[in-house]
């Protein structure tokens, strides 16, 4: 199974991923991923996640949200 998952922040950012493993890569997000999602003091959560039997499936949901360029709307597409 793979989720897509939507991310709010402490800060108020949003981020949107997929994953095969949701709760190891919230940890990255938190601890250990020093990317776009890494601050110091930043606490992301998930607000919204969707699962898909696929990874193709997942990637393609991850870019449709992405595409829409709007938290708020992938948050009711999340829904």
């Amino acid at each position: 199974m793979f989720t897509v998952y939507l991310l709010q922040s402490n800060k108020n950012r949003h981020y949107i991923g997929f994953t095969s493993n949701l709760s190891q890569r919230i940890s990255q997000h938190n601890h250990k991923h020093h990317g776009t999602t890494y601050g110091i003091g930043e606490v992301w959560e998930v607000v919204a996640s969707k699962e898909f039997s696929s990874k193709e499936e997942a990637m393609t949901f991850e870019l449709y949200l992405k595409s829409l360029k709007n938290w708020r709307k992938a948050f009711e597409a999340l829904k």
